[in-house]
């Protein structure tokens, strides 16, 4: 029998279907009680006690099964209350959780069935194997309602009190809330476990019974799971017996010392990259140059007062701070040759740095300053807050040139938390890299990425057309690219494809708008298996034209103002044609939309010396690093960060007072 809903969220449909589900399929699954006490399932033998009338014997199919008979590809939430059996029922449903077809997990646990044995540890570990960070739901507290179990397992978490578990791939979208609503999110990990590994912990003789018994194999979720079963304890998280009665989630109070005042732990802390790599979860790490400190927590801890350098600039545009030649290409041939990349390197900004550029002048100072002055919160964009988002992950870039000397800007801040200053390519296969390179003239530009801590990297690839992107670049990222789905993706190519007439931006019909249409219907087919895509707005050029695009021709040229954008032209202001073509689809290519436009057309006086499509360093492409990061923050894209008296809003405001003091 189904029953479909629709009358929730509009779009949202729901099927209810009677099913059984175990282990595997069988015609003699669970026993299901239909007498006056209703109908309530279980796969546990019914005692003498009960009459063979009051019982139902019911076929059992796996979760795996059903979803392949109705055709799902894919399900946002799966939540399972079996009566003691959901070890059997997750068993049934591994082949779709491994394949990255279920979302959101969720399934009761501790005191009936399996759970007396002891198996939630293994549970969460397998499942960490595959993705996923589990939490034990709780009551609310003034730090969290979720106690998180994966990386953080204690013994005591095998608790014989009926409870929720909910565990969220870290690639999903929720997870990032999920992570906030935790307490290790509140109170550090160790502070946590002081008072709960002081308390007695009161087990029962059953439980240390348990402890160390091999598991019958059909319980297991899978072979292969760590030796040893984690002992069940009846104590709760203060020490005291749970009441086996009651029905309510475990209750997670917060930890005082005896004055009643929150525990504050002392942690280690350091400015060597490879002692806090060795131990992040218990180490501090303060950046050498920035001054600023990460925690274990993920909070960060701006220096104080926020940095300023001797230059007077925000350390995102220190070049005083910045490793000499020397240092970053220590590694490299004394003479290269006519190559891209150049193997020298990190900070070089391929010999286009504005002091080199405009020797004398401070540009780079100058567009710090307006940028400051206009109340952009500079100053408190750390590398310690960007590397805490994309931790653990791939940031990519992909598109044409000014991604590529986006690149240069990214890798250049994050240089603190790169063990080497030597770049790599993105694949272990040198074939496959080599098959990446799509951009040939006037020379091959093959991907290449900066290593960072703790798996962490930030890579680039060109590609300057759609076709290349869906064709050659993502699928072979995604066939070579370890945990591809829980990265970030950032590109742009517009200018790369021909200026839009008016007309066509109204009628849809650009080269671009249609491009971009085919990648959409190109995405919406795999949208599961690919990372946050995120769009940057196409540059803003200072040409002497009316919109400032470029007129043909060859250098050198003059700059100028955007005059258009200046004299508060609506297509200037909305960002010019090919961002007006882009626009009505980019909803439908990306997860998110990074807004360079507006903070970009005022700065026409830091081109290249006789080109005004790209930027010295530093300048306008470190002010799109720092838009980046407001944008993963606001949109919950990453990891979740602290910082102490920084919020979104206020840089949102920040955004704002740019672009009206601009204006």
């Amino acid at each position: 029998m189904q029953h479909f809903y629709n009358s929730s969220a509009q779009g949202t449909h729901w099927r209810l279907m009677q099913a059984s589900v175990g282990s595997k399929s069988s015609s003699s699954g669970p026993f299901c009680d239909v007498g006056e006490s209703g109908s309530n399932c279980s796969t546990a033998v019914p005692g003498s006690g009960h009459n063979s009338e009051d019982v139902d014997v019911v076929a059992a199919t796996t979760v795996d099964e059903l979803l392949a008979m109705q055709k799902f590809d894919r399900i946002d939430l799966l939540k399972i209350d079996a009566g003691g059996e959901e070890v059997a029922a997750l068993s049934g449903a591994i082949a779709s959780i491994a394949g990255g077809r279920v979302g959101v997990l969720a399934f009761a646990c501790g005191g009936q069935g399996a759970w007396k044995h002891g198996q939630l540890g293994e549970v969460v570990a397998r499942l960490d194997e595959l993705g996923y960070t589990c939490y034990l739901a709780g009551q609310e507290t003034q730090h969290g309602s979720l106690a998180r179990l994966t990386g953080c397992w204690r013994p005591s978490y095998e608790t014989q009190h009926r409870s929720t578990a909910v565990c969220v791939p870290r690639g999903h979208l929720l997870y990032p809330h999920t992570e906030r609503m935790s307490l290790r999110y509140g109170l550090h990990e160790q502070v946590y476990f002081k008072q709960l590994q002081a308390a007695p912990a009161q087990q029962s003789e059953a439980a240390a019974a348990a402890g160390g018994k091999e598991l019958d194999s059909q319980q297991k979720l899978s072979a292969g799971q760590p030796e040893g079963v984690h002992q069940a304890v009846t104590a709760g998280m203060s020490g005291q017996p749970i009441d086996p009665g009651s029905d309510a989630d475990v209750h997670l109070p917060p930890l005082v010392d005896d004055g009643g005042s929150q525990v504050a732990e002392q942690v280690a802390e350091t400015s060597q990259l490879d002692l806090w790599a060795a131990n992040p979860e218990a180490t501090s790490f303060t950046a050498p140059s920035s001054r600023c400190t990460l925690h274990p927590n993920s909070t960060v801890q701006l220096a104080a007062p926020p940095l300023n350098t001797s230059a007077g600039v925000p350390f995102l545009f220190d070049i005083a701070s910045m490793p000499s030649r020397n240092a970053s290409c220590a590694h490299c041939p004394a003479r290269e040759p006519a190559a891209m990349p150049p193997c020298c390197g990190v900070c070089v900004f391929a010999k286009r740095k504005c002091v080199d550029f405009y020797p004398g002048k401070n540009v780079s100072e100058r567009v710090a300053k307006h940028l400051v002055d206009s109340g952009n919160d500079l100053e408190n964009l750390s590398p310690c807050e960007l590397f805490a988002r994309i931790r653990g992950r791939t940031l990519w870039l992909a598109g044409d040139s000014q991604m590529w000397n986006f690149y240069y800007a990214l890798e250049c801040f994050l240089r603190e938390f790169a063990p080497s200053l030597q770049r790599t390519p993105p694949l272990l296969d040198p074939q496959e890299n080599r098959k990446l390179v799509t951009v040939w003239a006037p020379v091959p530009y093959p991907a290449i990425c900066l290593d960072l801590a703790l798996g962490t990297r930030v890579c680039v690839v060109r590609v300057d057309a759609i076709w290349h992107l869906k064709h050659t670049v993502i699928p072979r990222l995604q066939a070579h690219t370890p945990h591809f789905r829980e990265d970030l993706f950032v590109f742009n190519f517009g200018l790369h494809y021909p200026l839009p007439a008016m007309a066509a931006v109204q009628t849809g019909n650009s080269f671009l708008a249609r491009g971009l249409r085919e990648l959409a219907a190109w995405r919406k087919a795999r949208l599961a298996d690919l990372p946050a895509f995120i769009w940057v707005d196409t540059a803003p050029q200072h040409f002497n034209t009316s919109d400032g695009t470029y007129p043909g021709g060859k250098q050198p040229f003059a700059c100028v103002p955007l005059q258009a954008w200046h004299s508060g032209k609506p297509t200037a202001l909305a960002g010019g044609r090919y961002n007006l073509a882009a626009a009505p689809i980019v909803p439908n290519i990306s997860d998110a939309h990074l807004h360079i436009w507006n903070g970009s057309a005022p700065l026409w006086r830091s081109h290249w010396p006789g080109e005004c499509s790209h930027w010295c360093h530093p300048g306008p492409y470190q002010l799109w690093l720092f838009l980046l990061n407001d944008l993963l923050q606001r949109q919950s894209l990453g990891s979740p960060v602290e910082v102490p008296g920084r919020s979104a809003v206020q840089q949102t405001q920040a955004q704002h007072r740019i672009l009206l003091r601009s204006l």
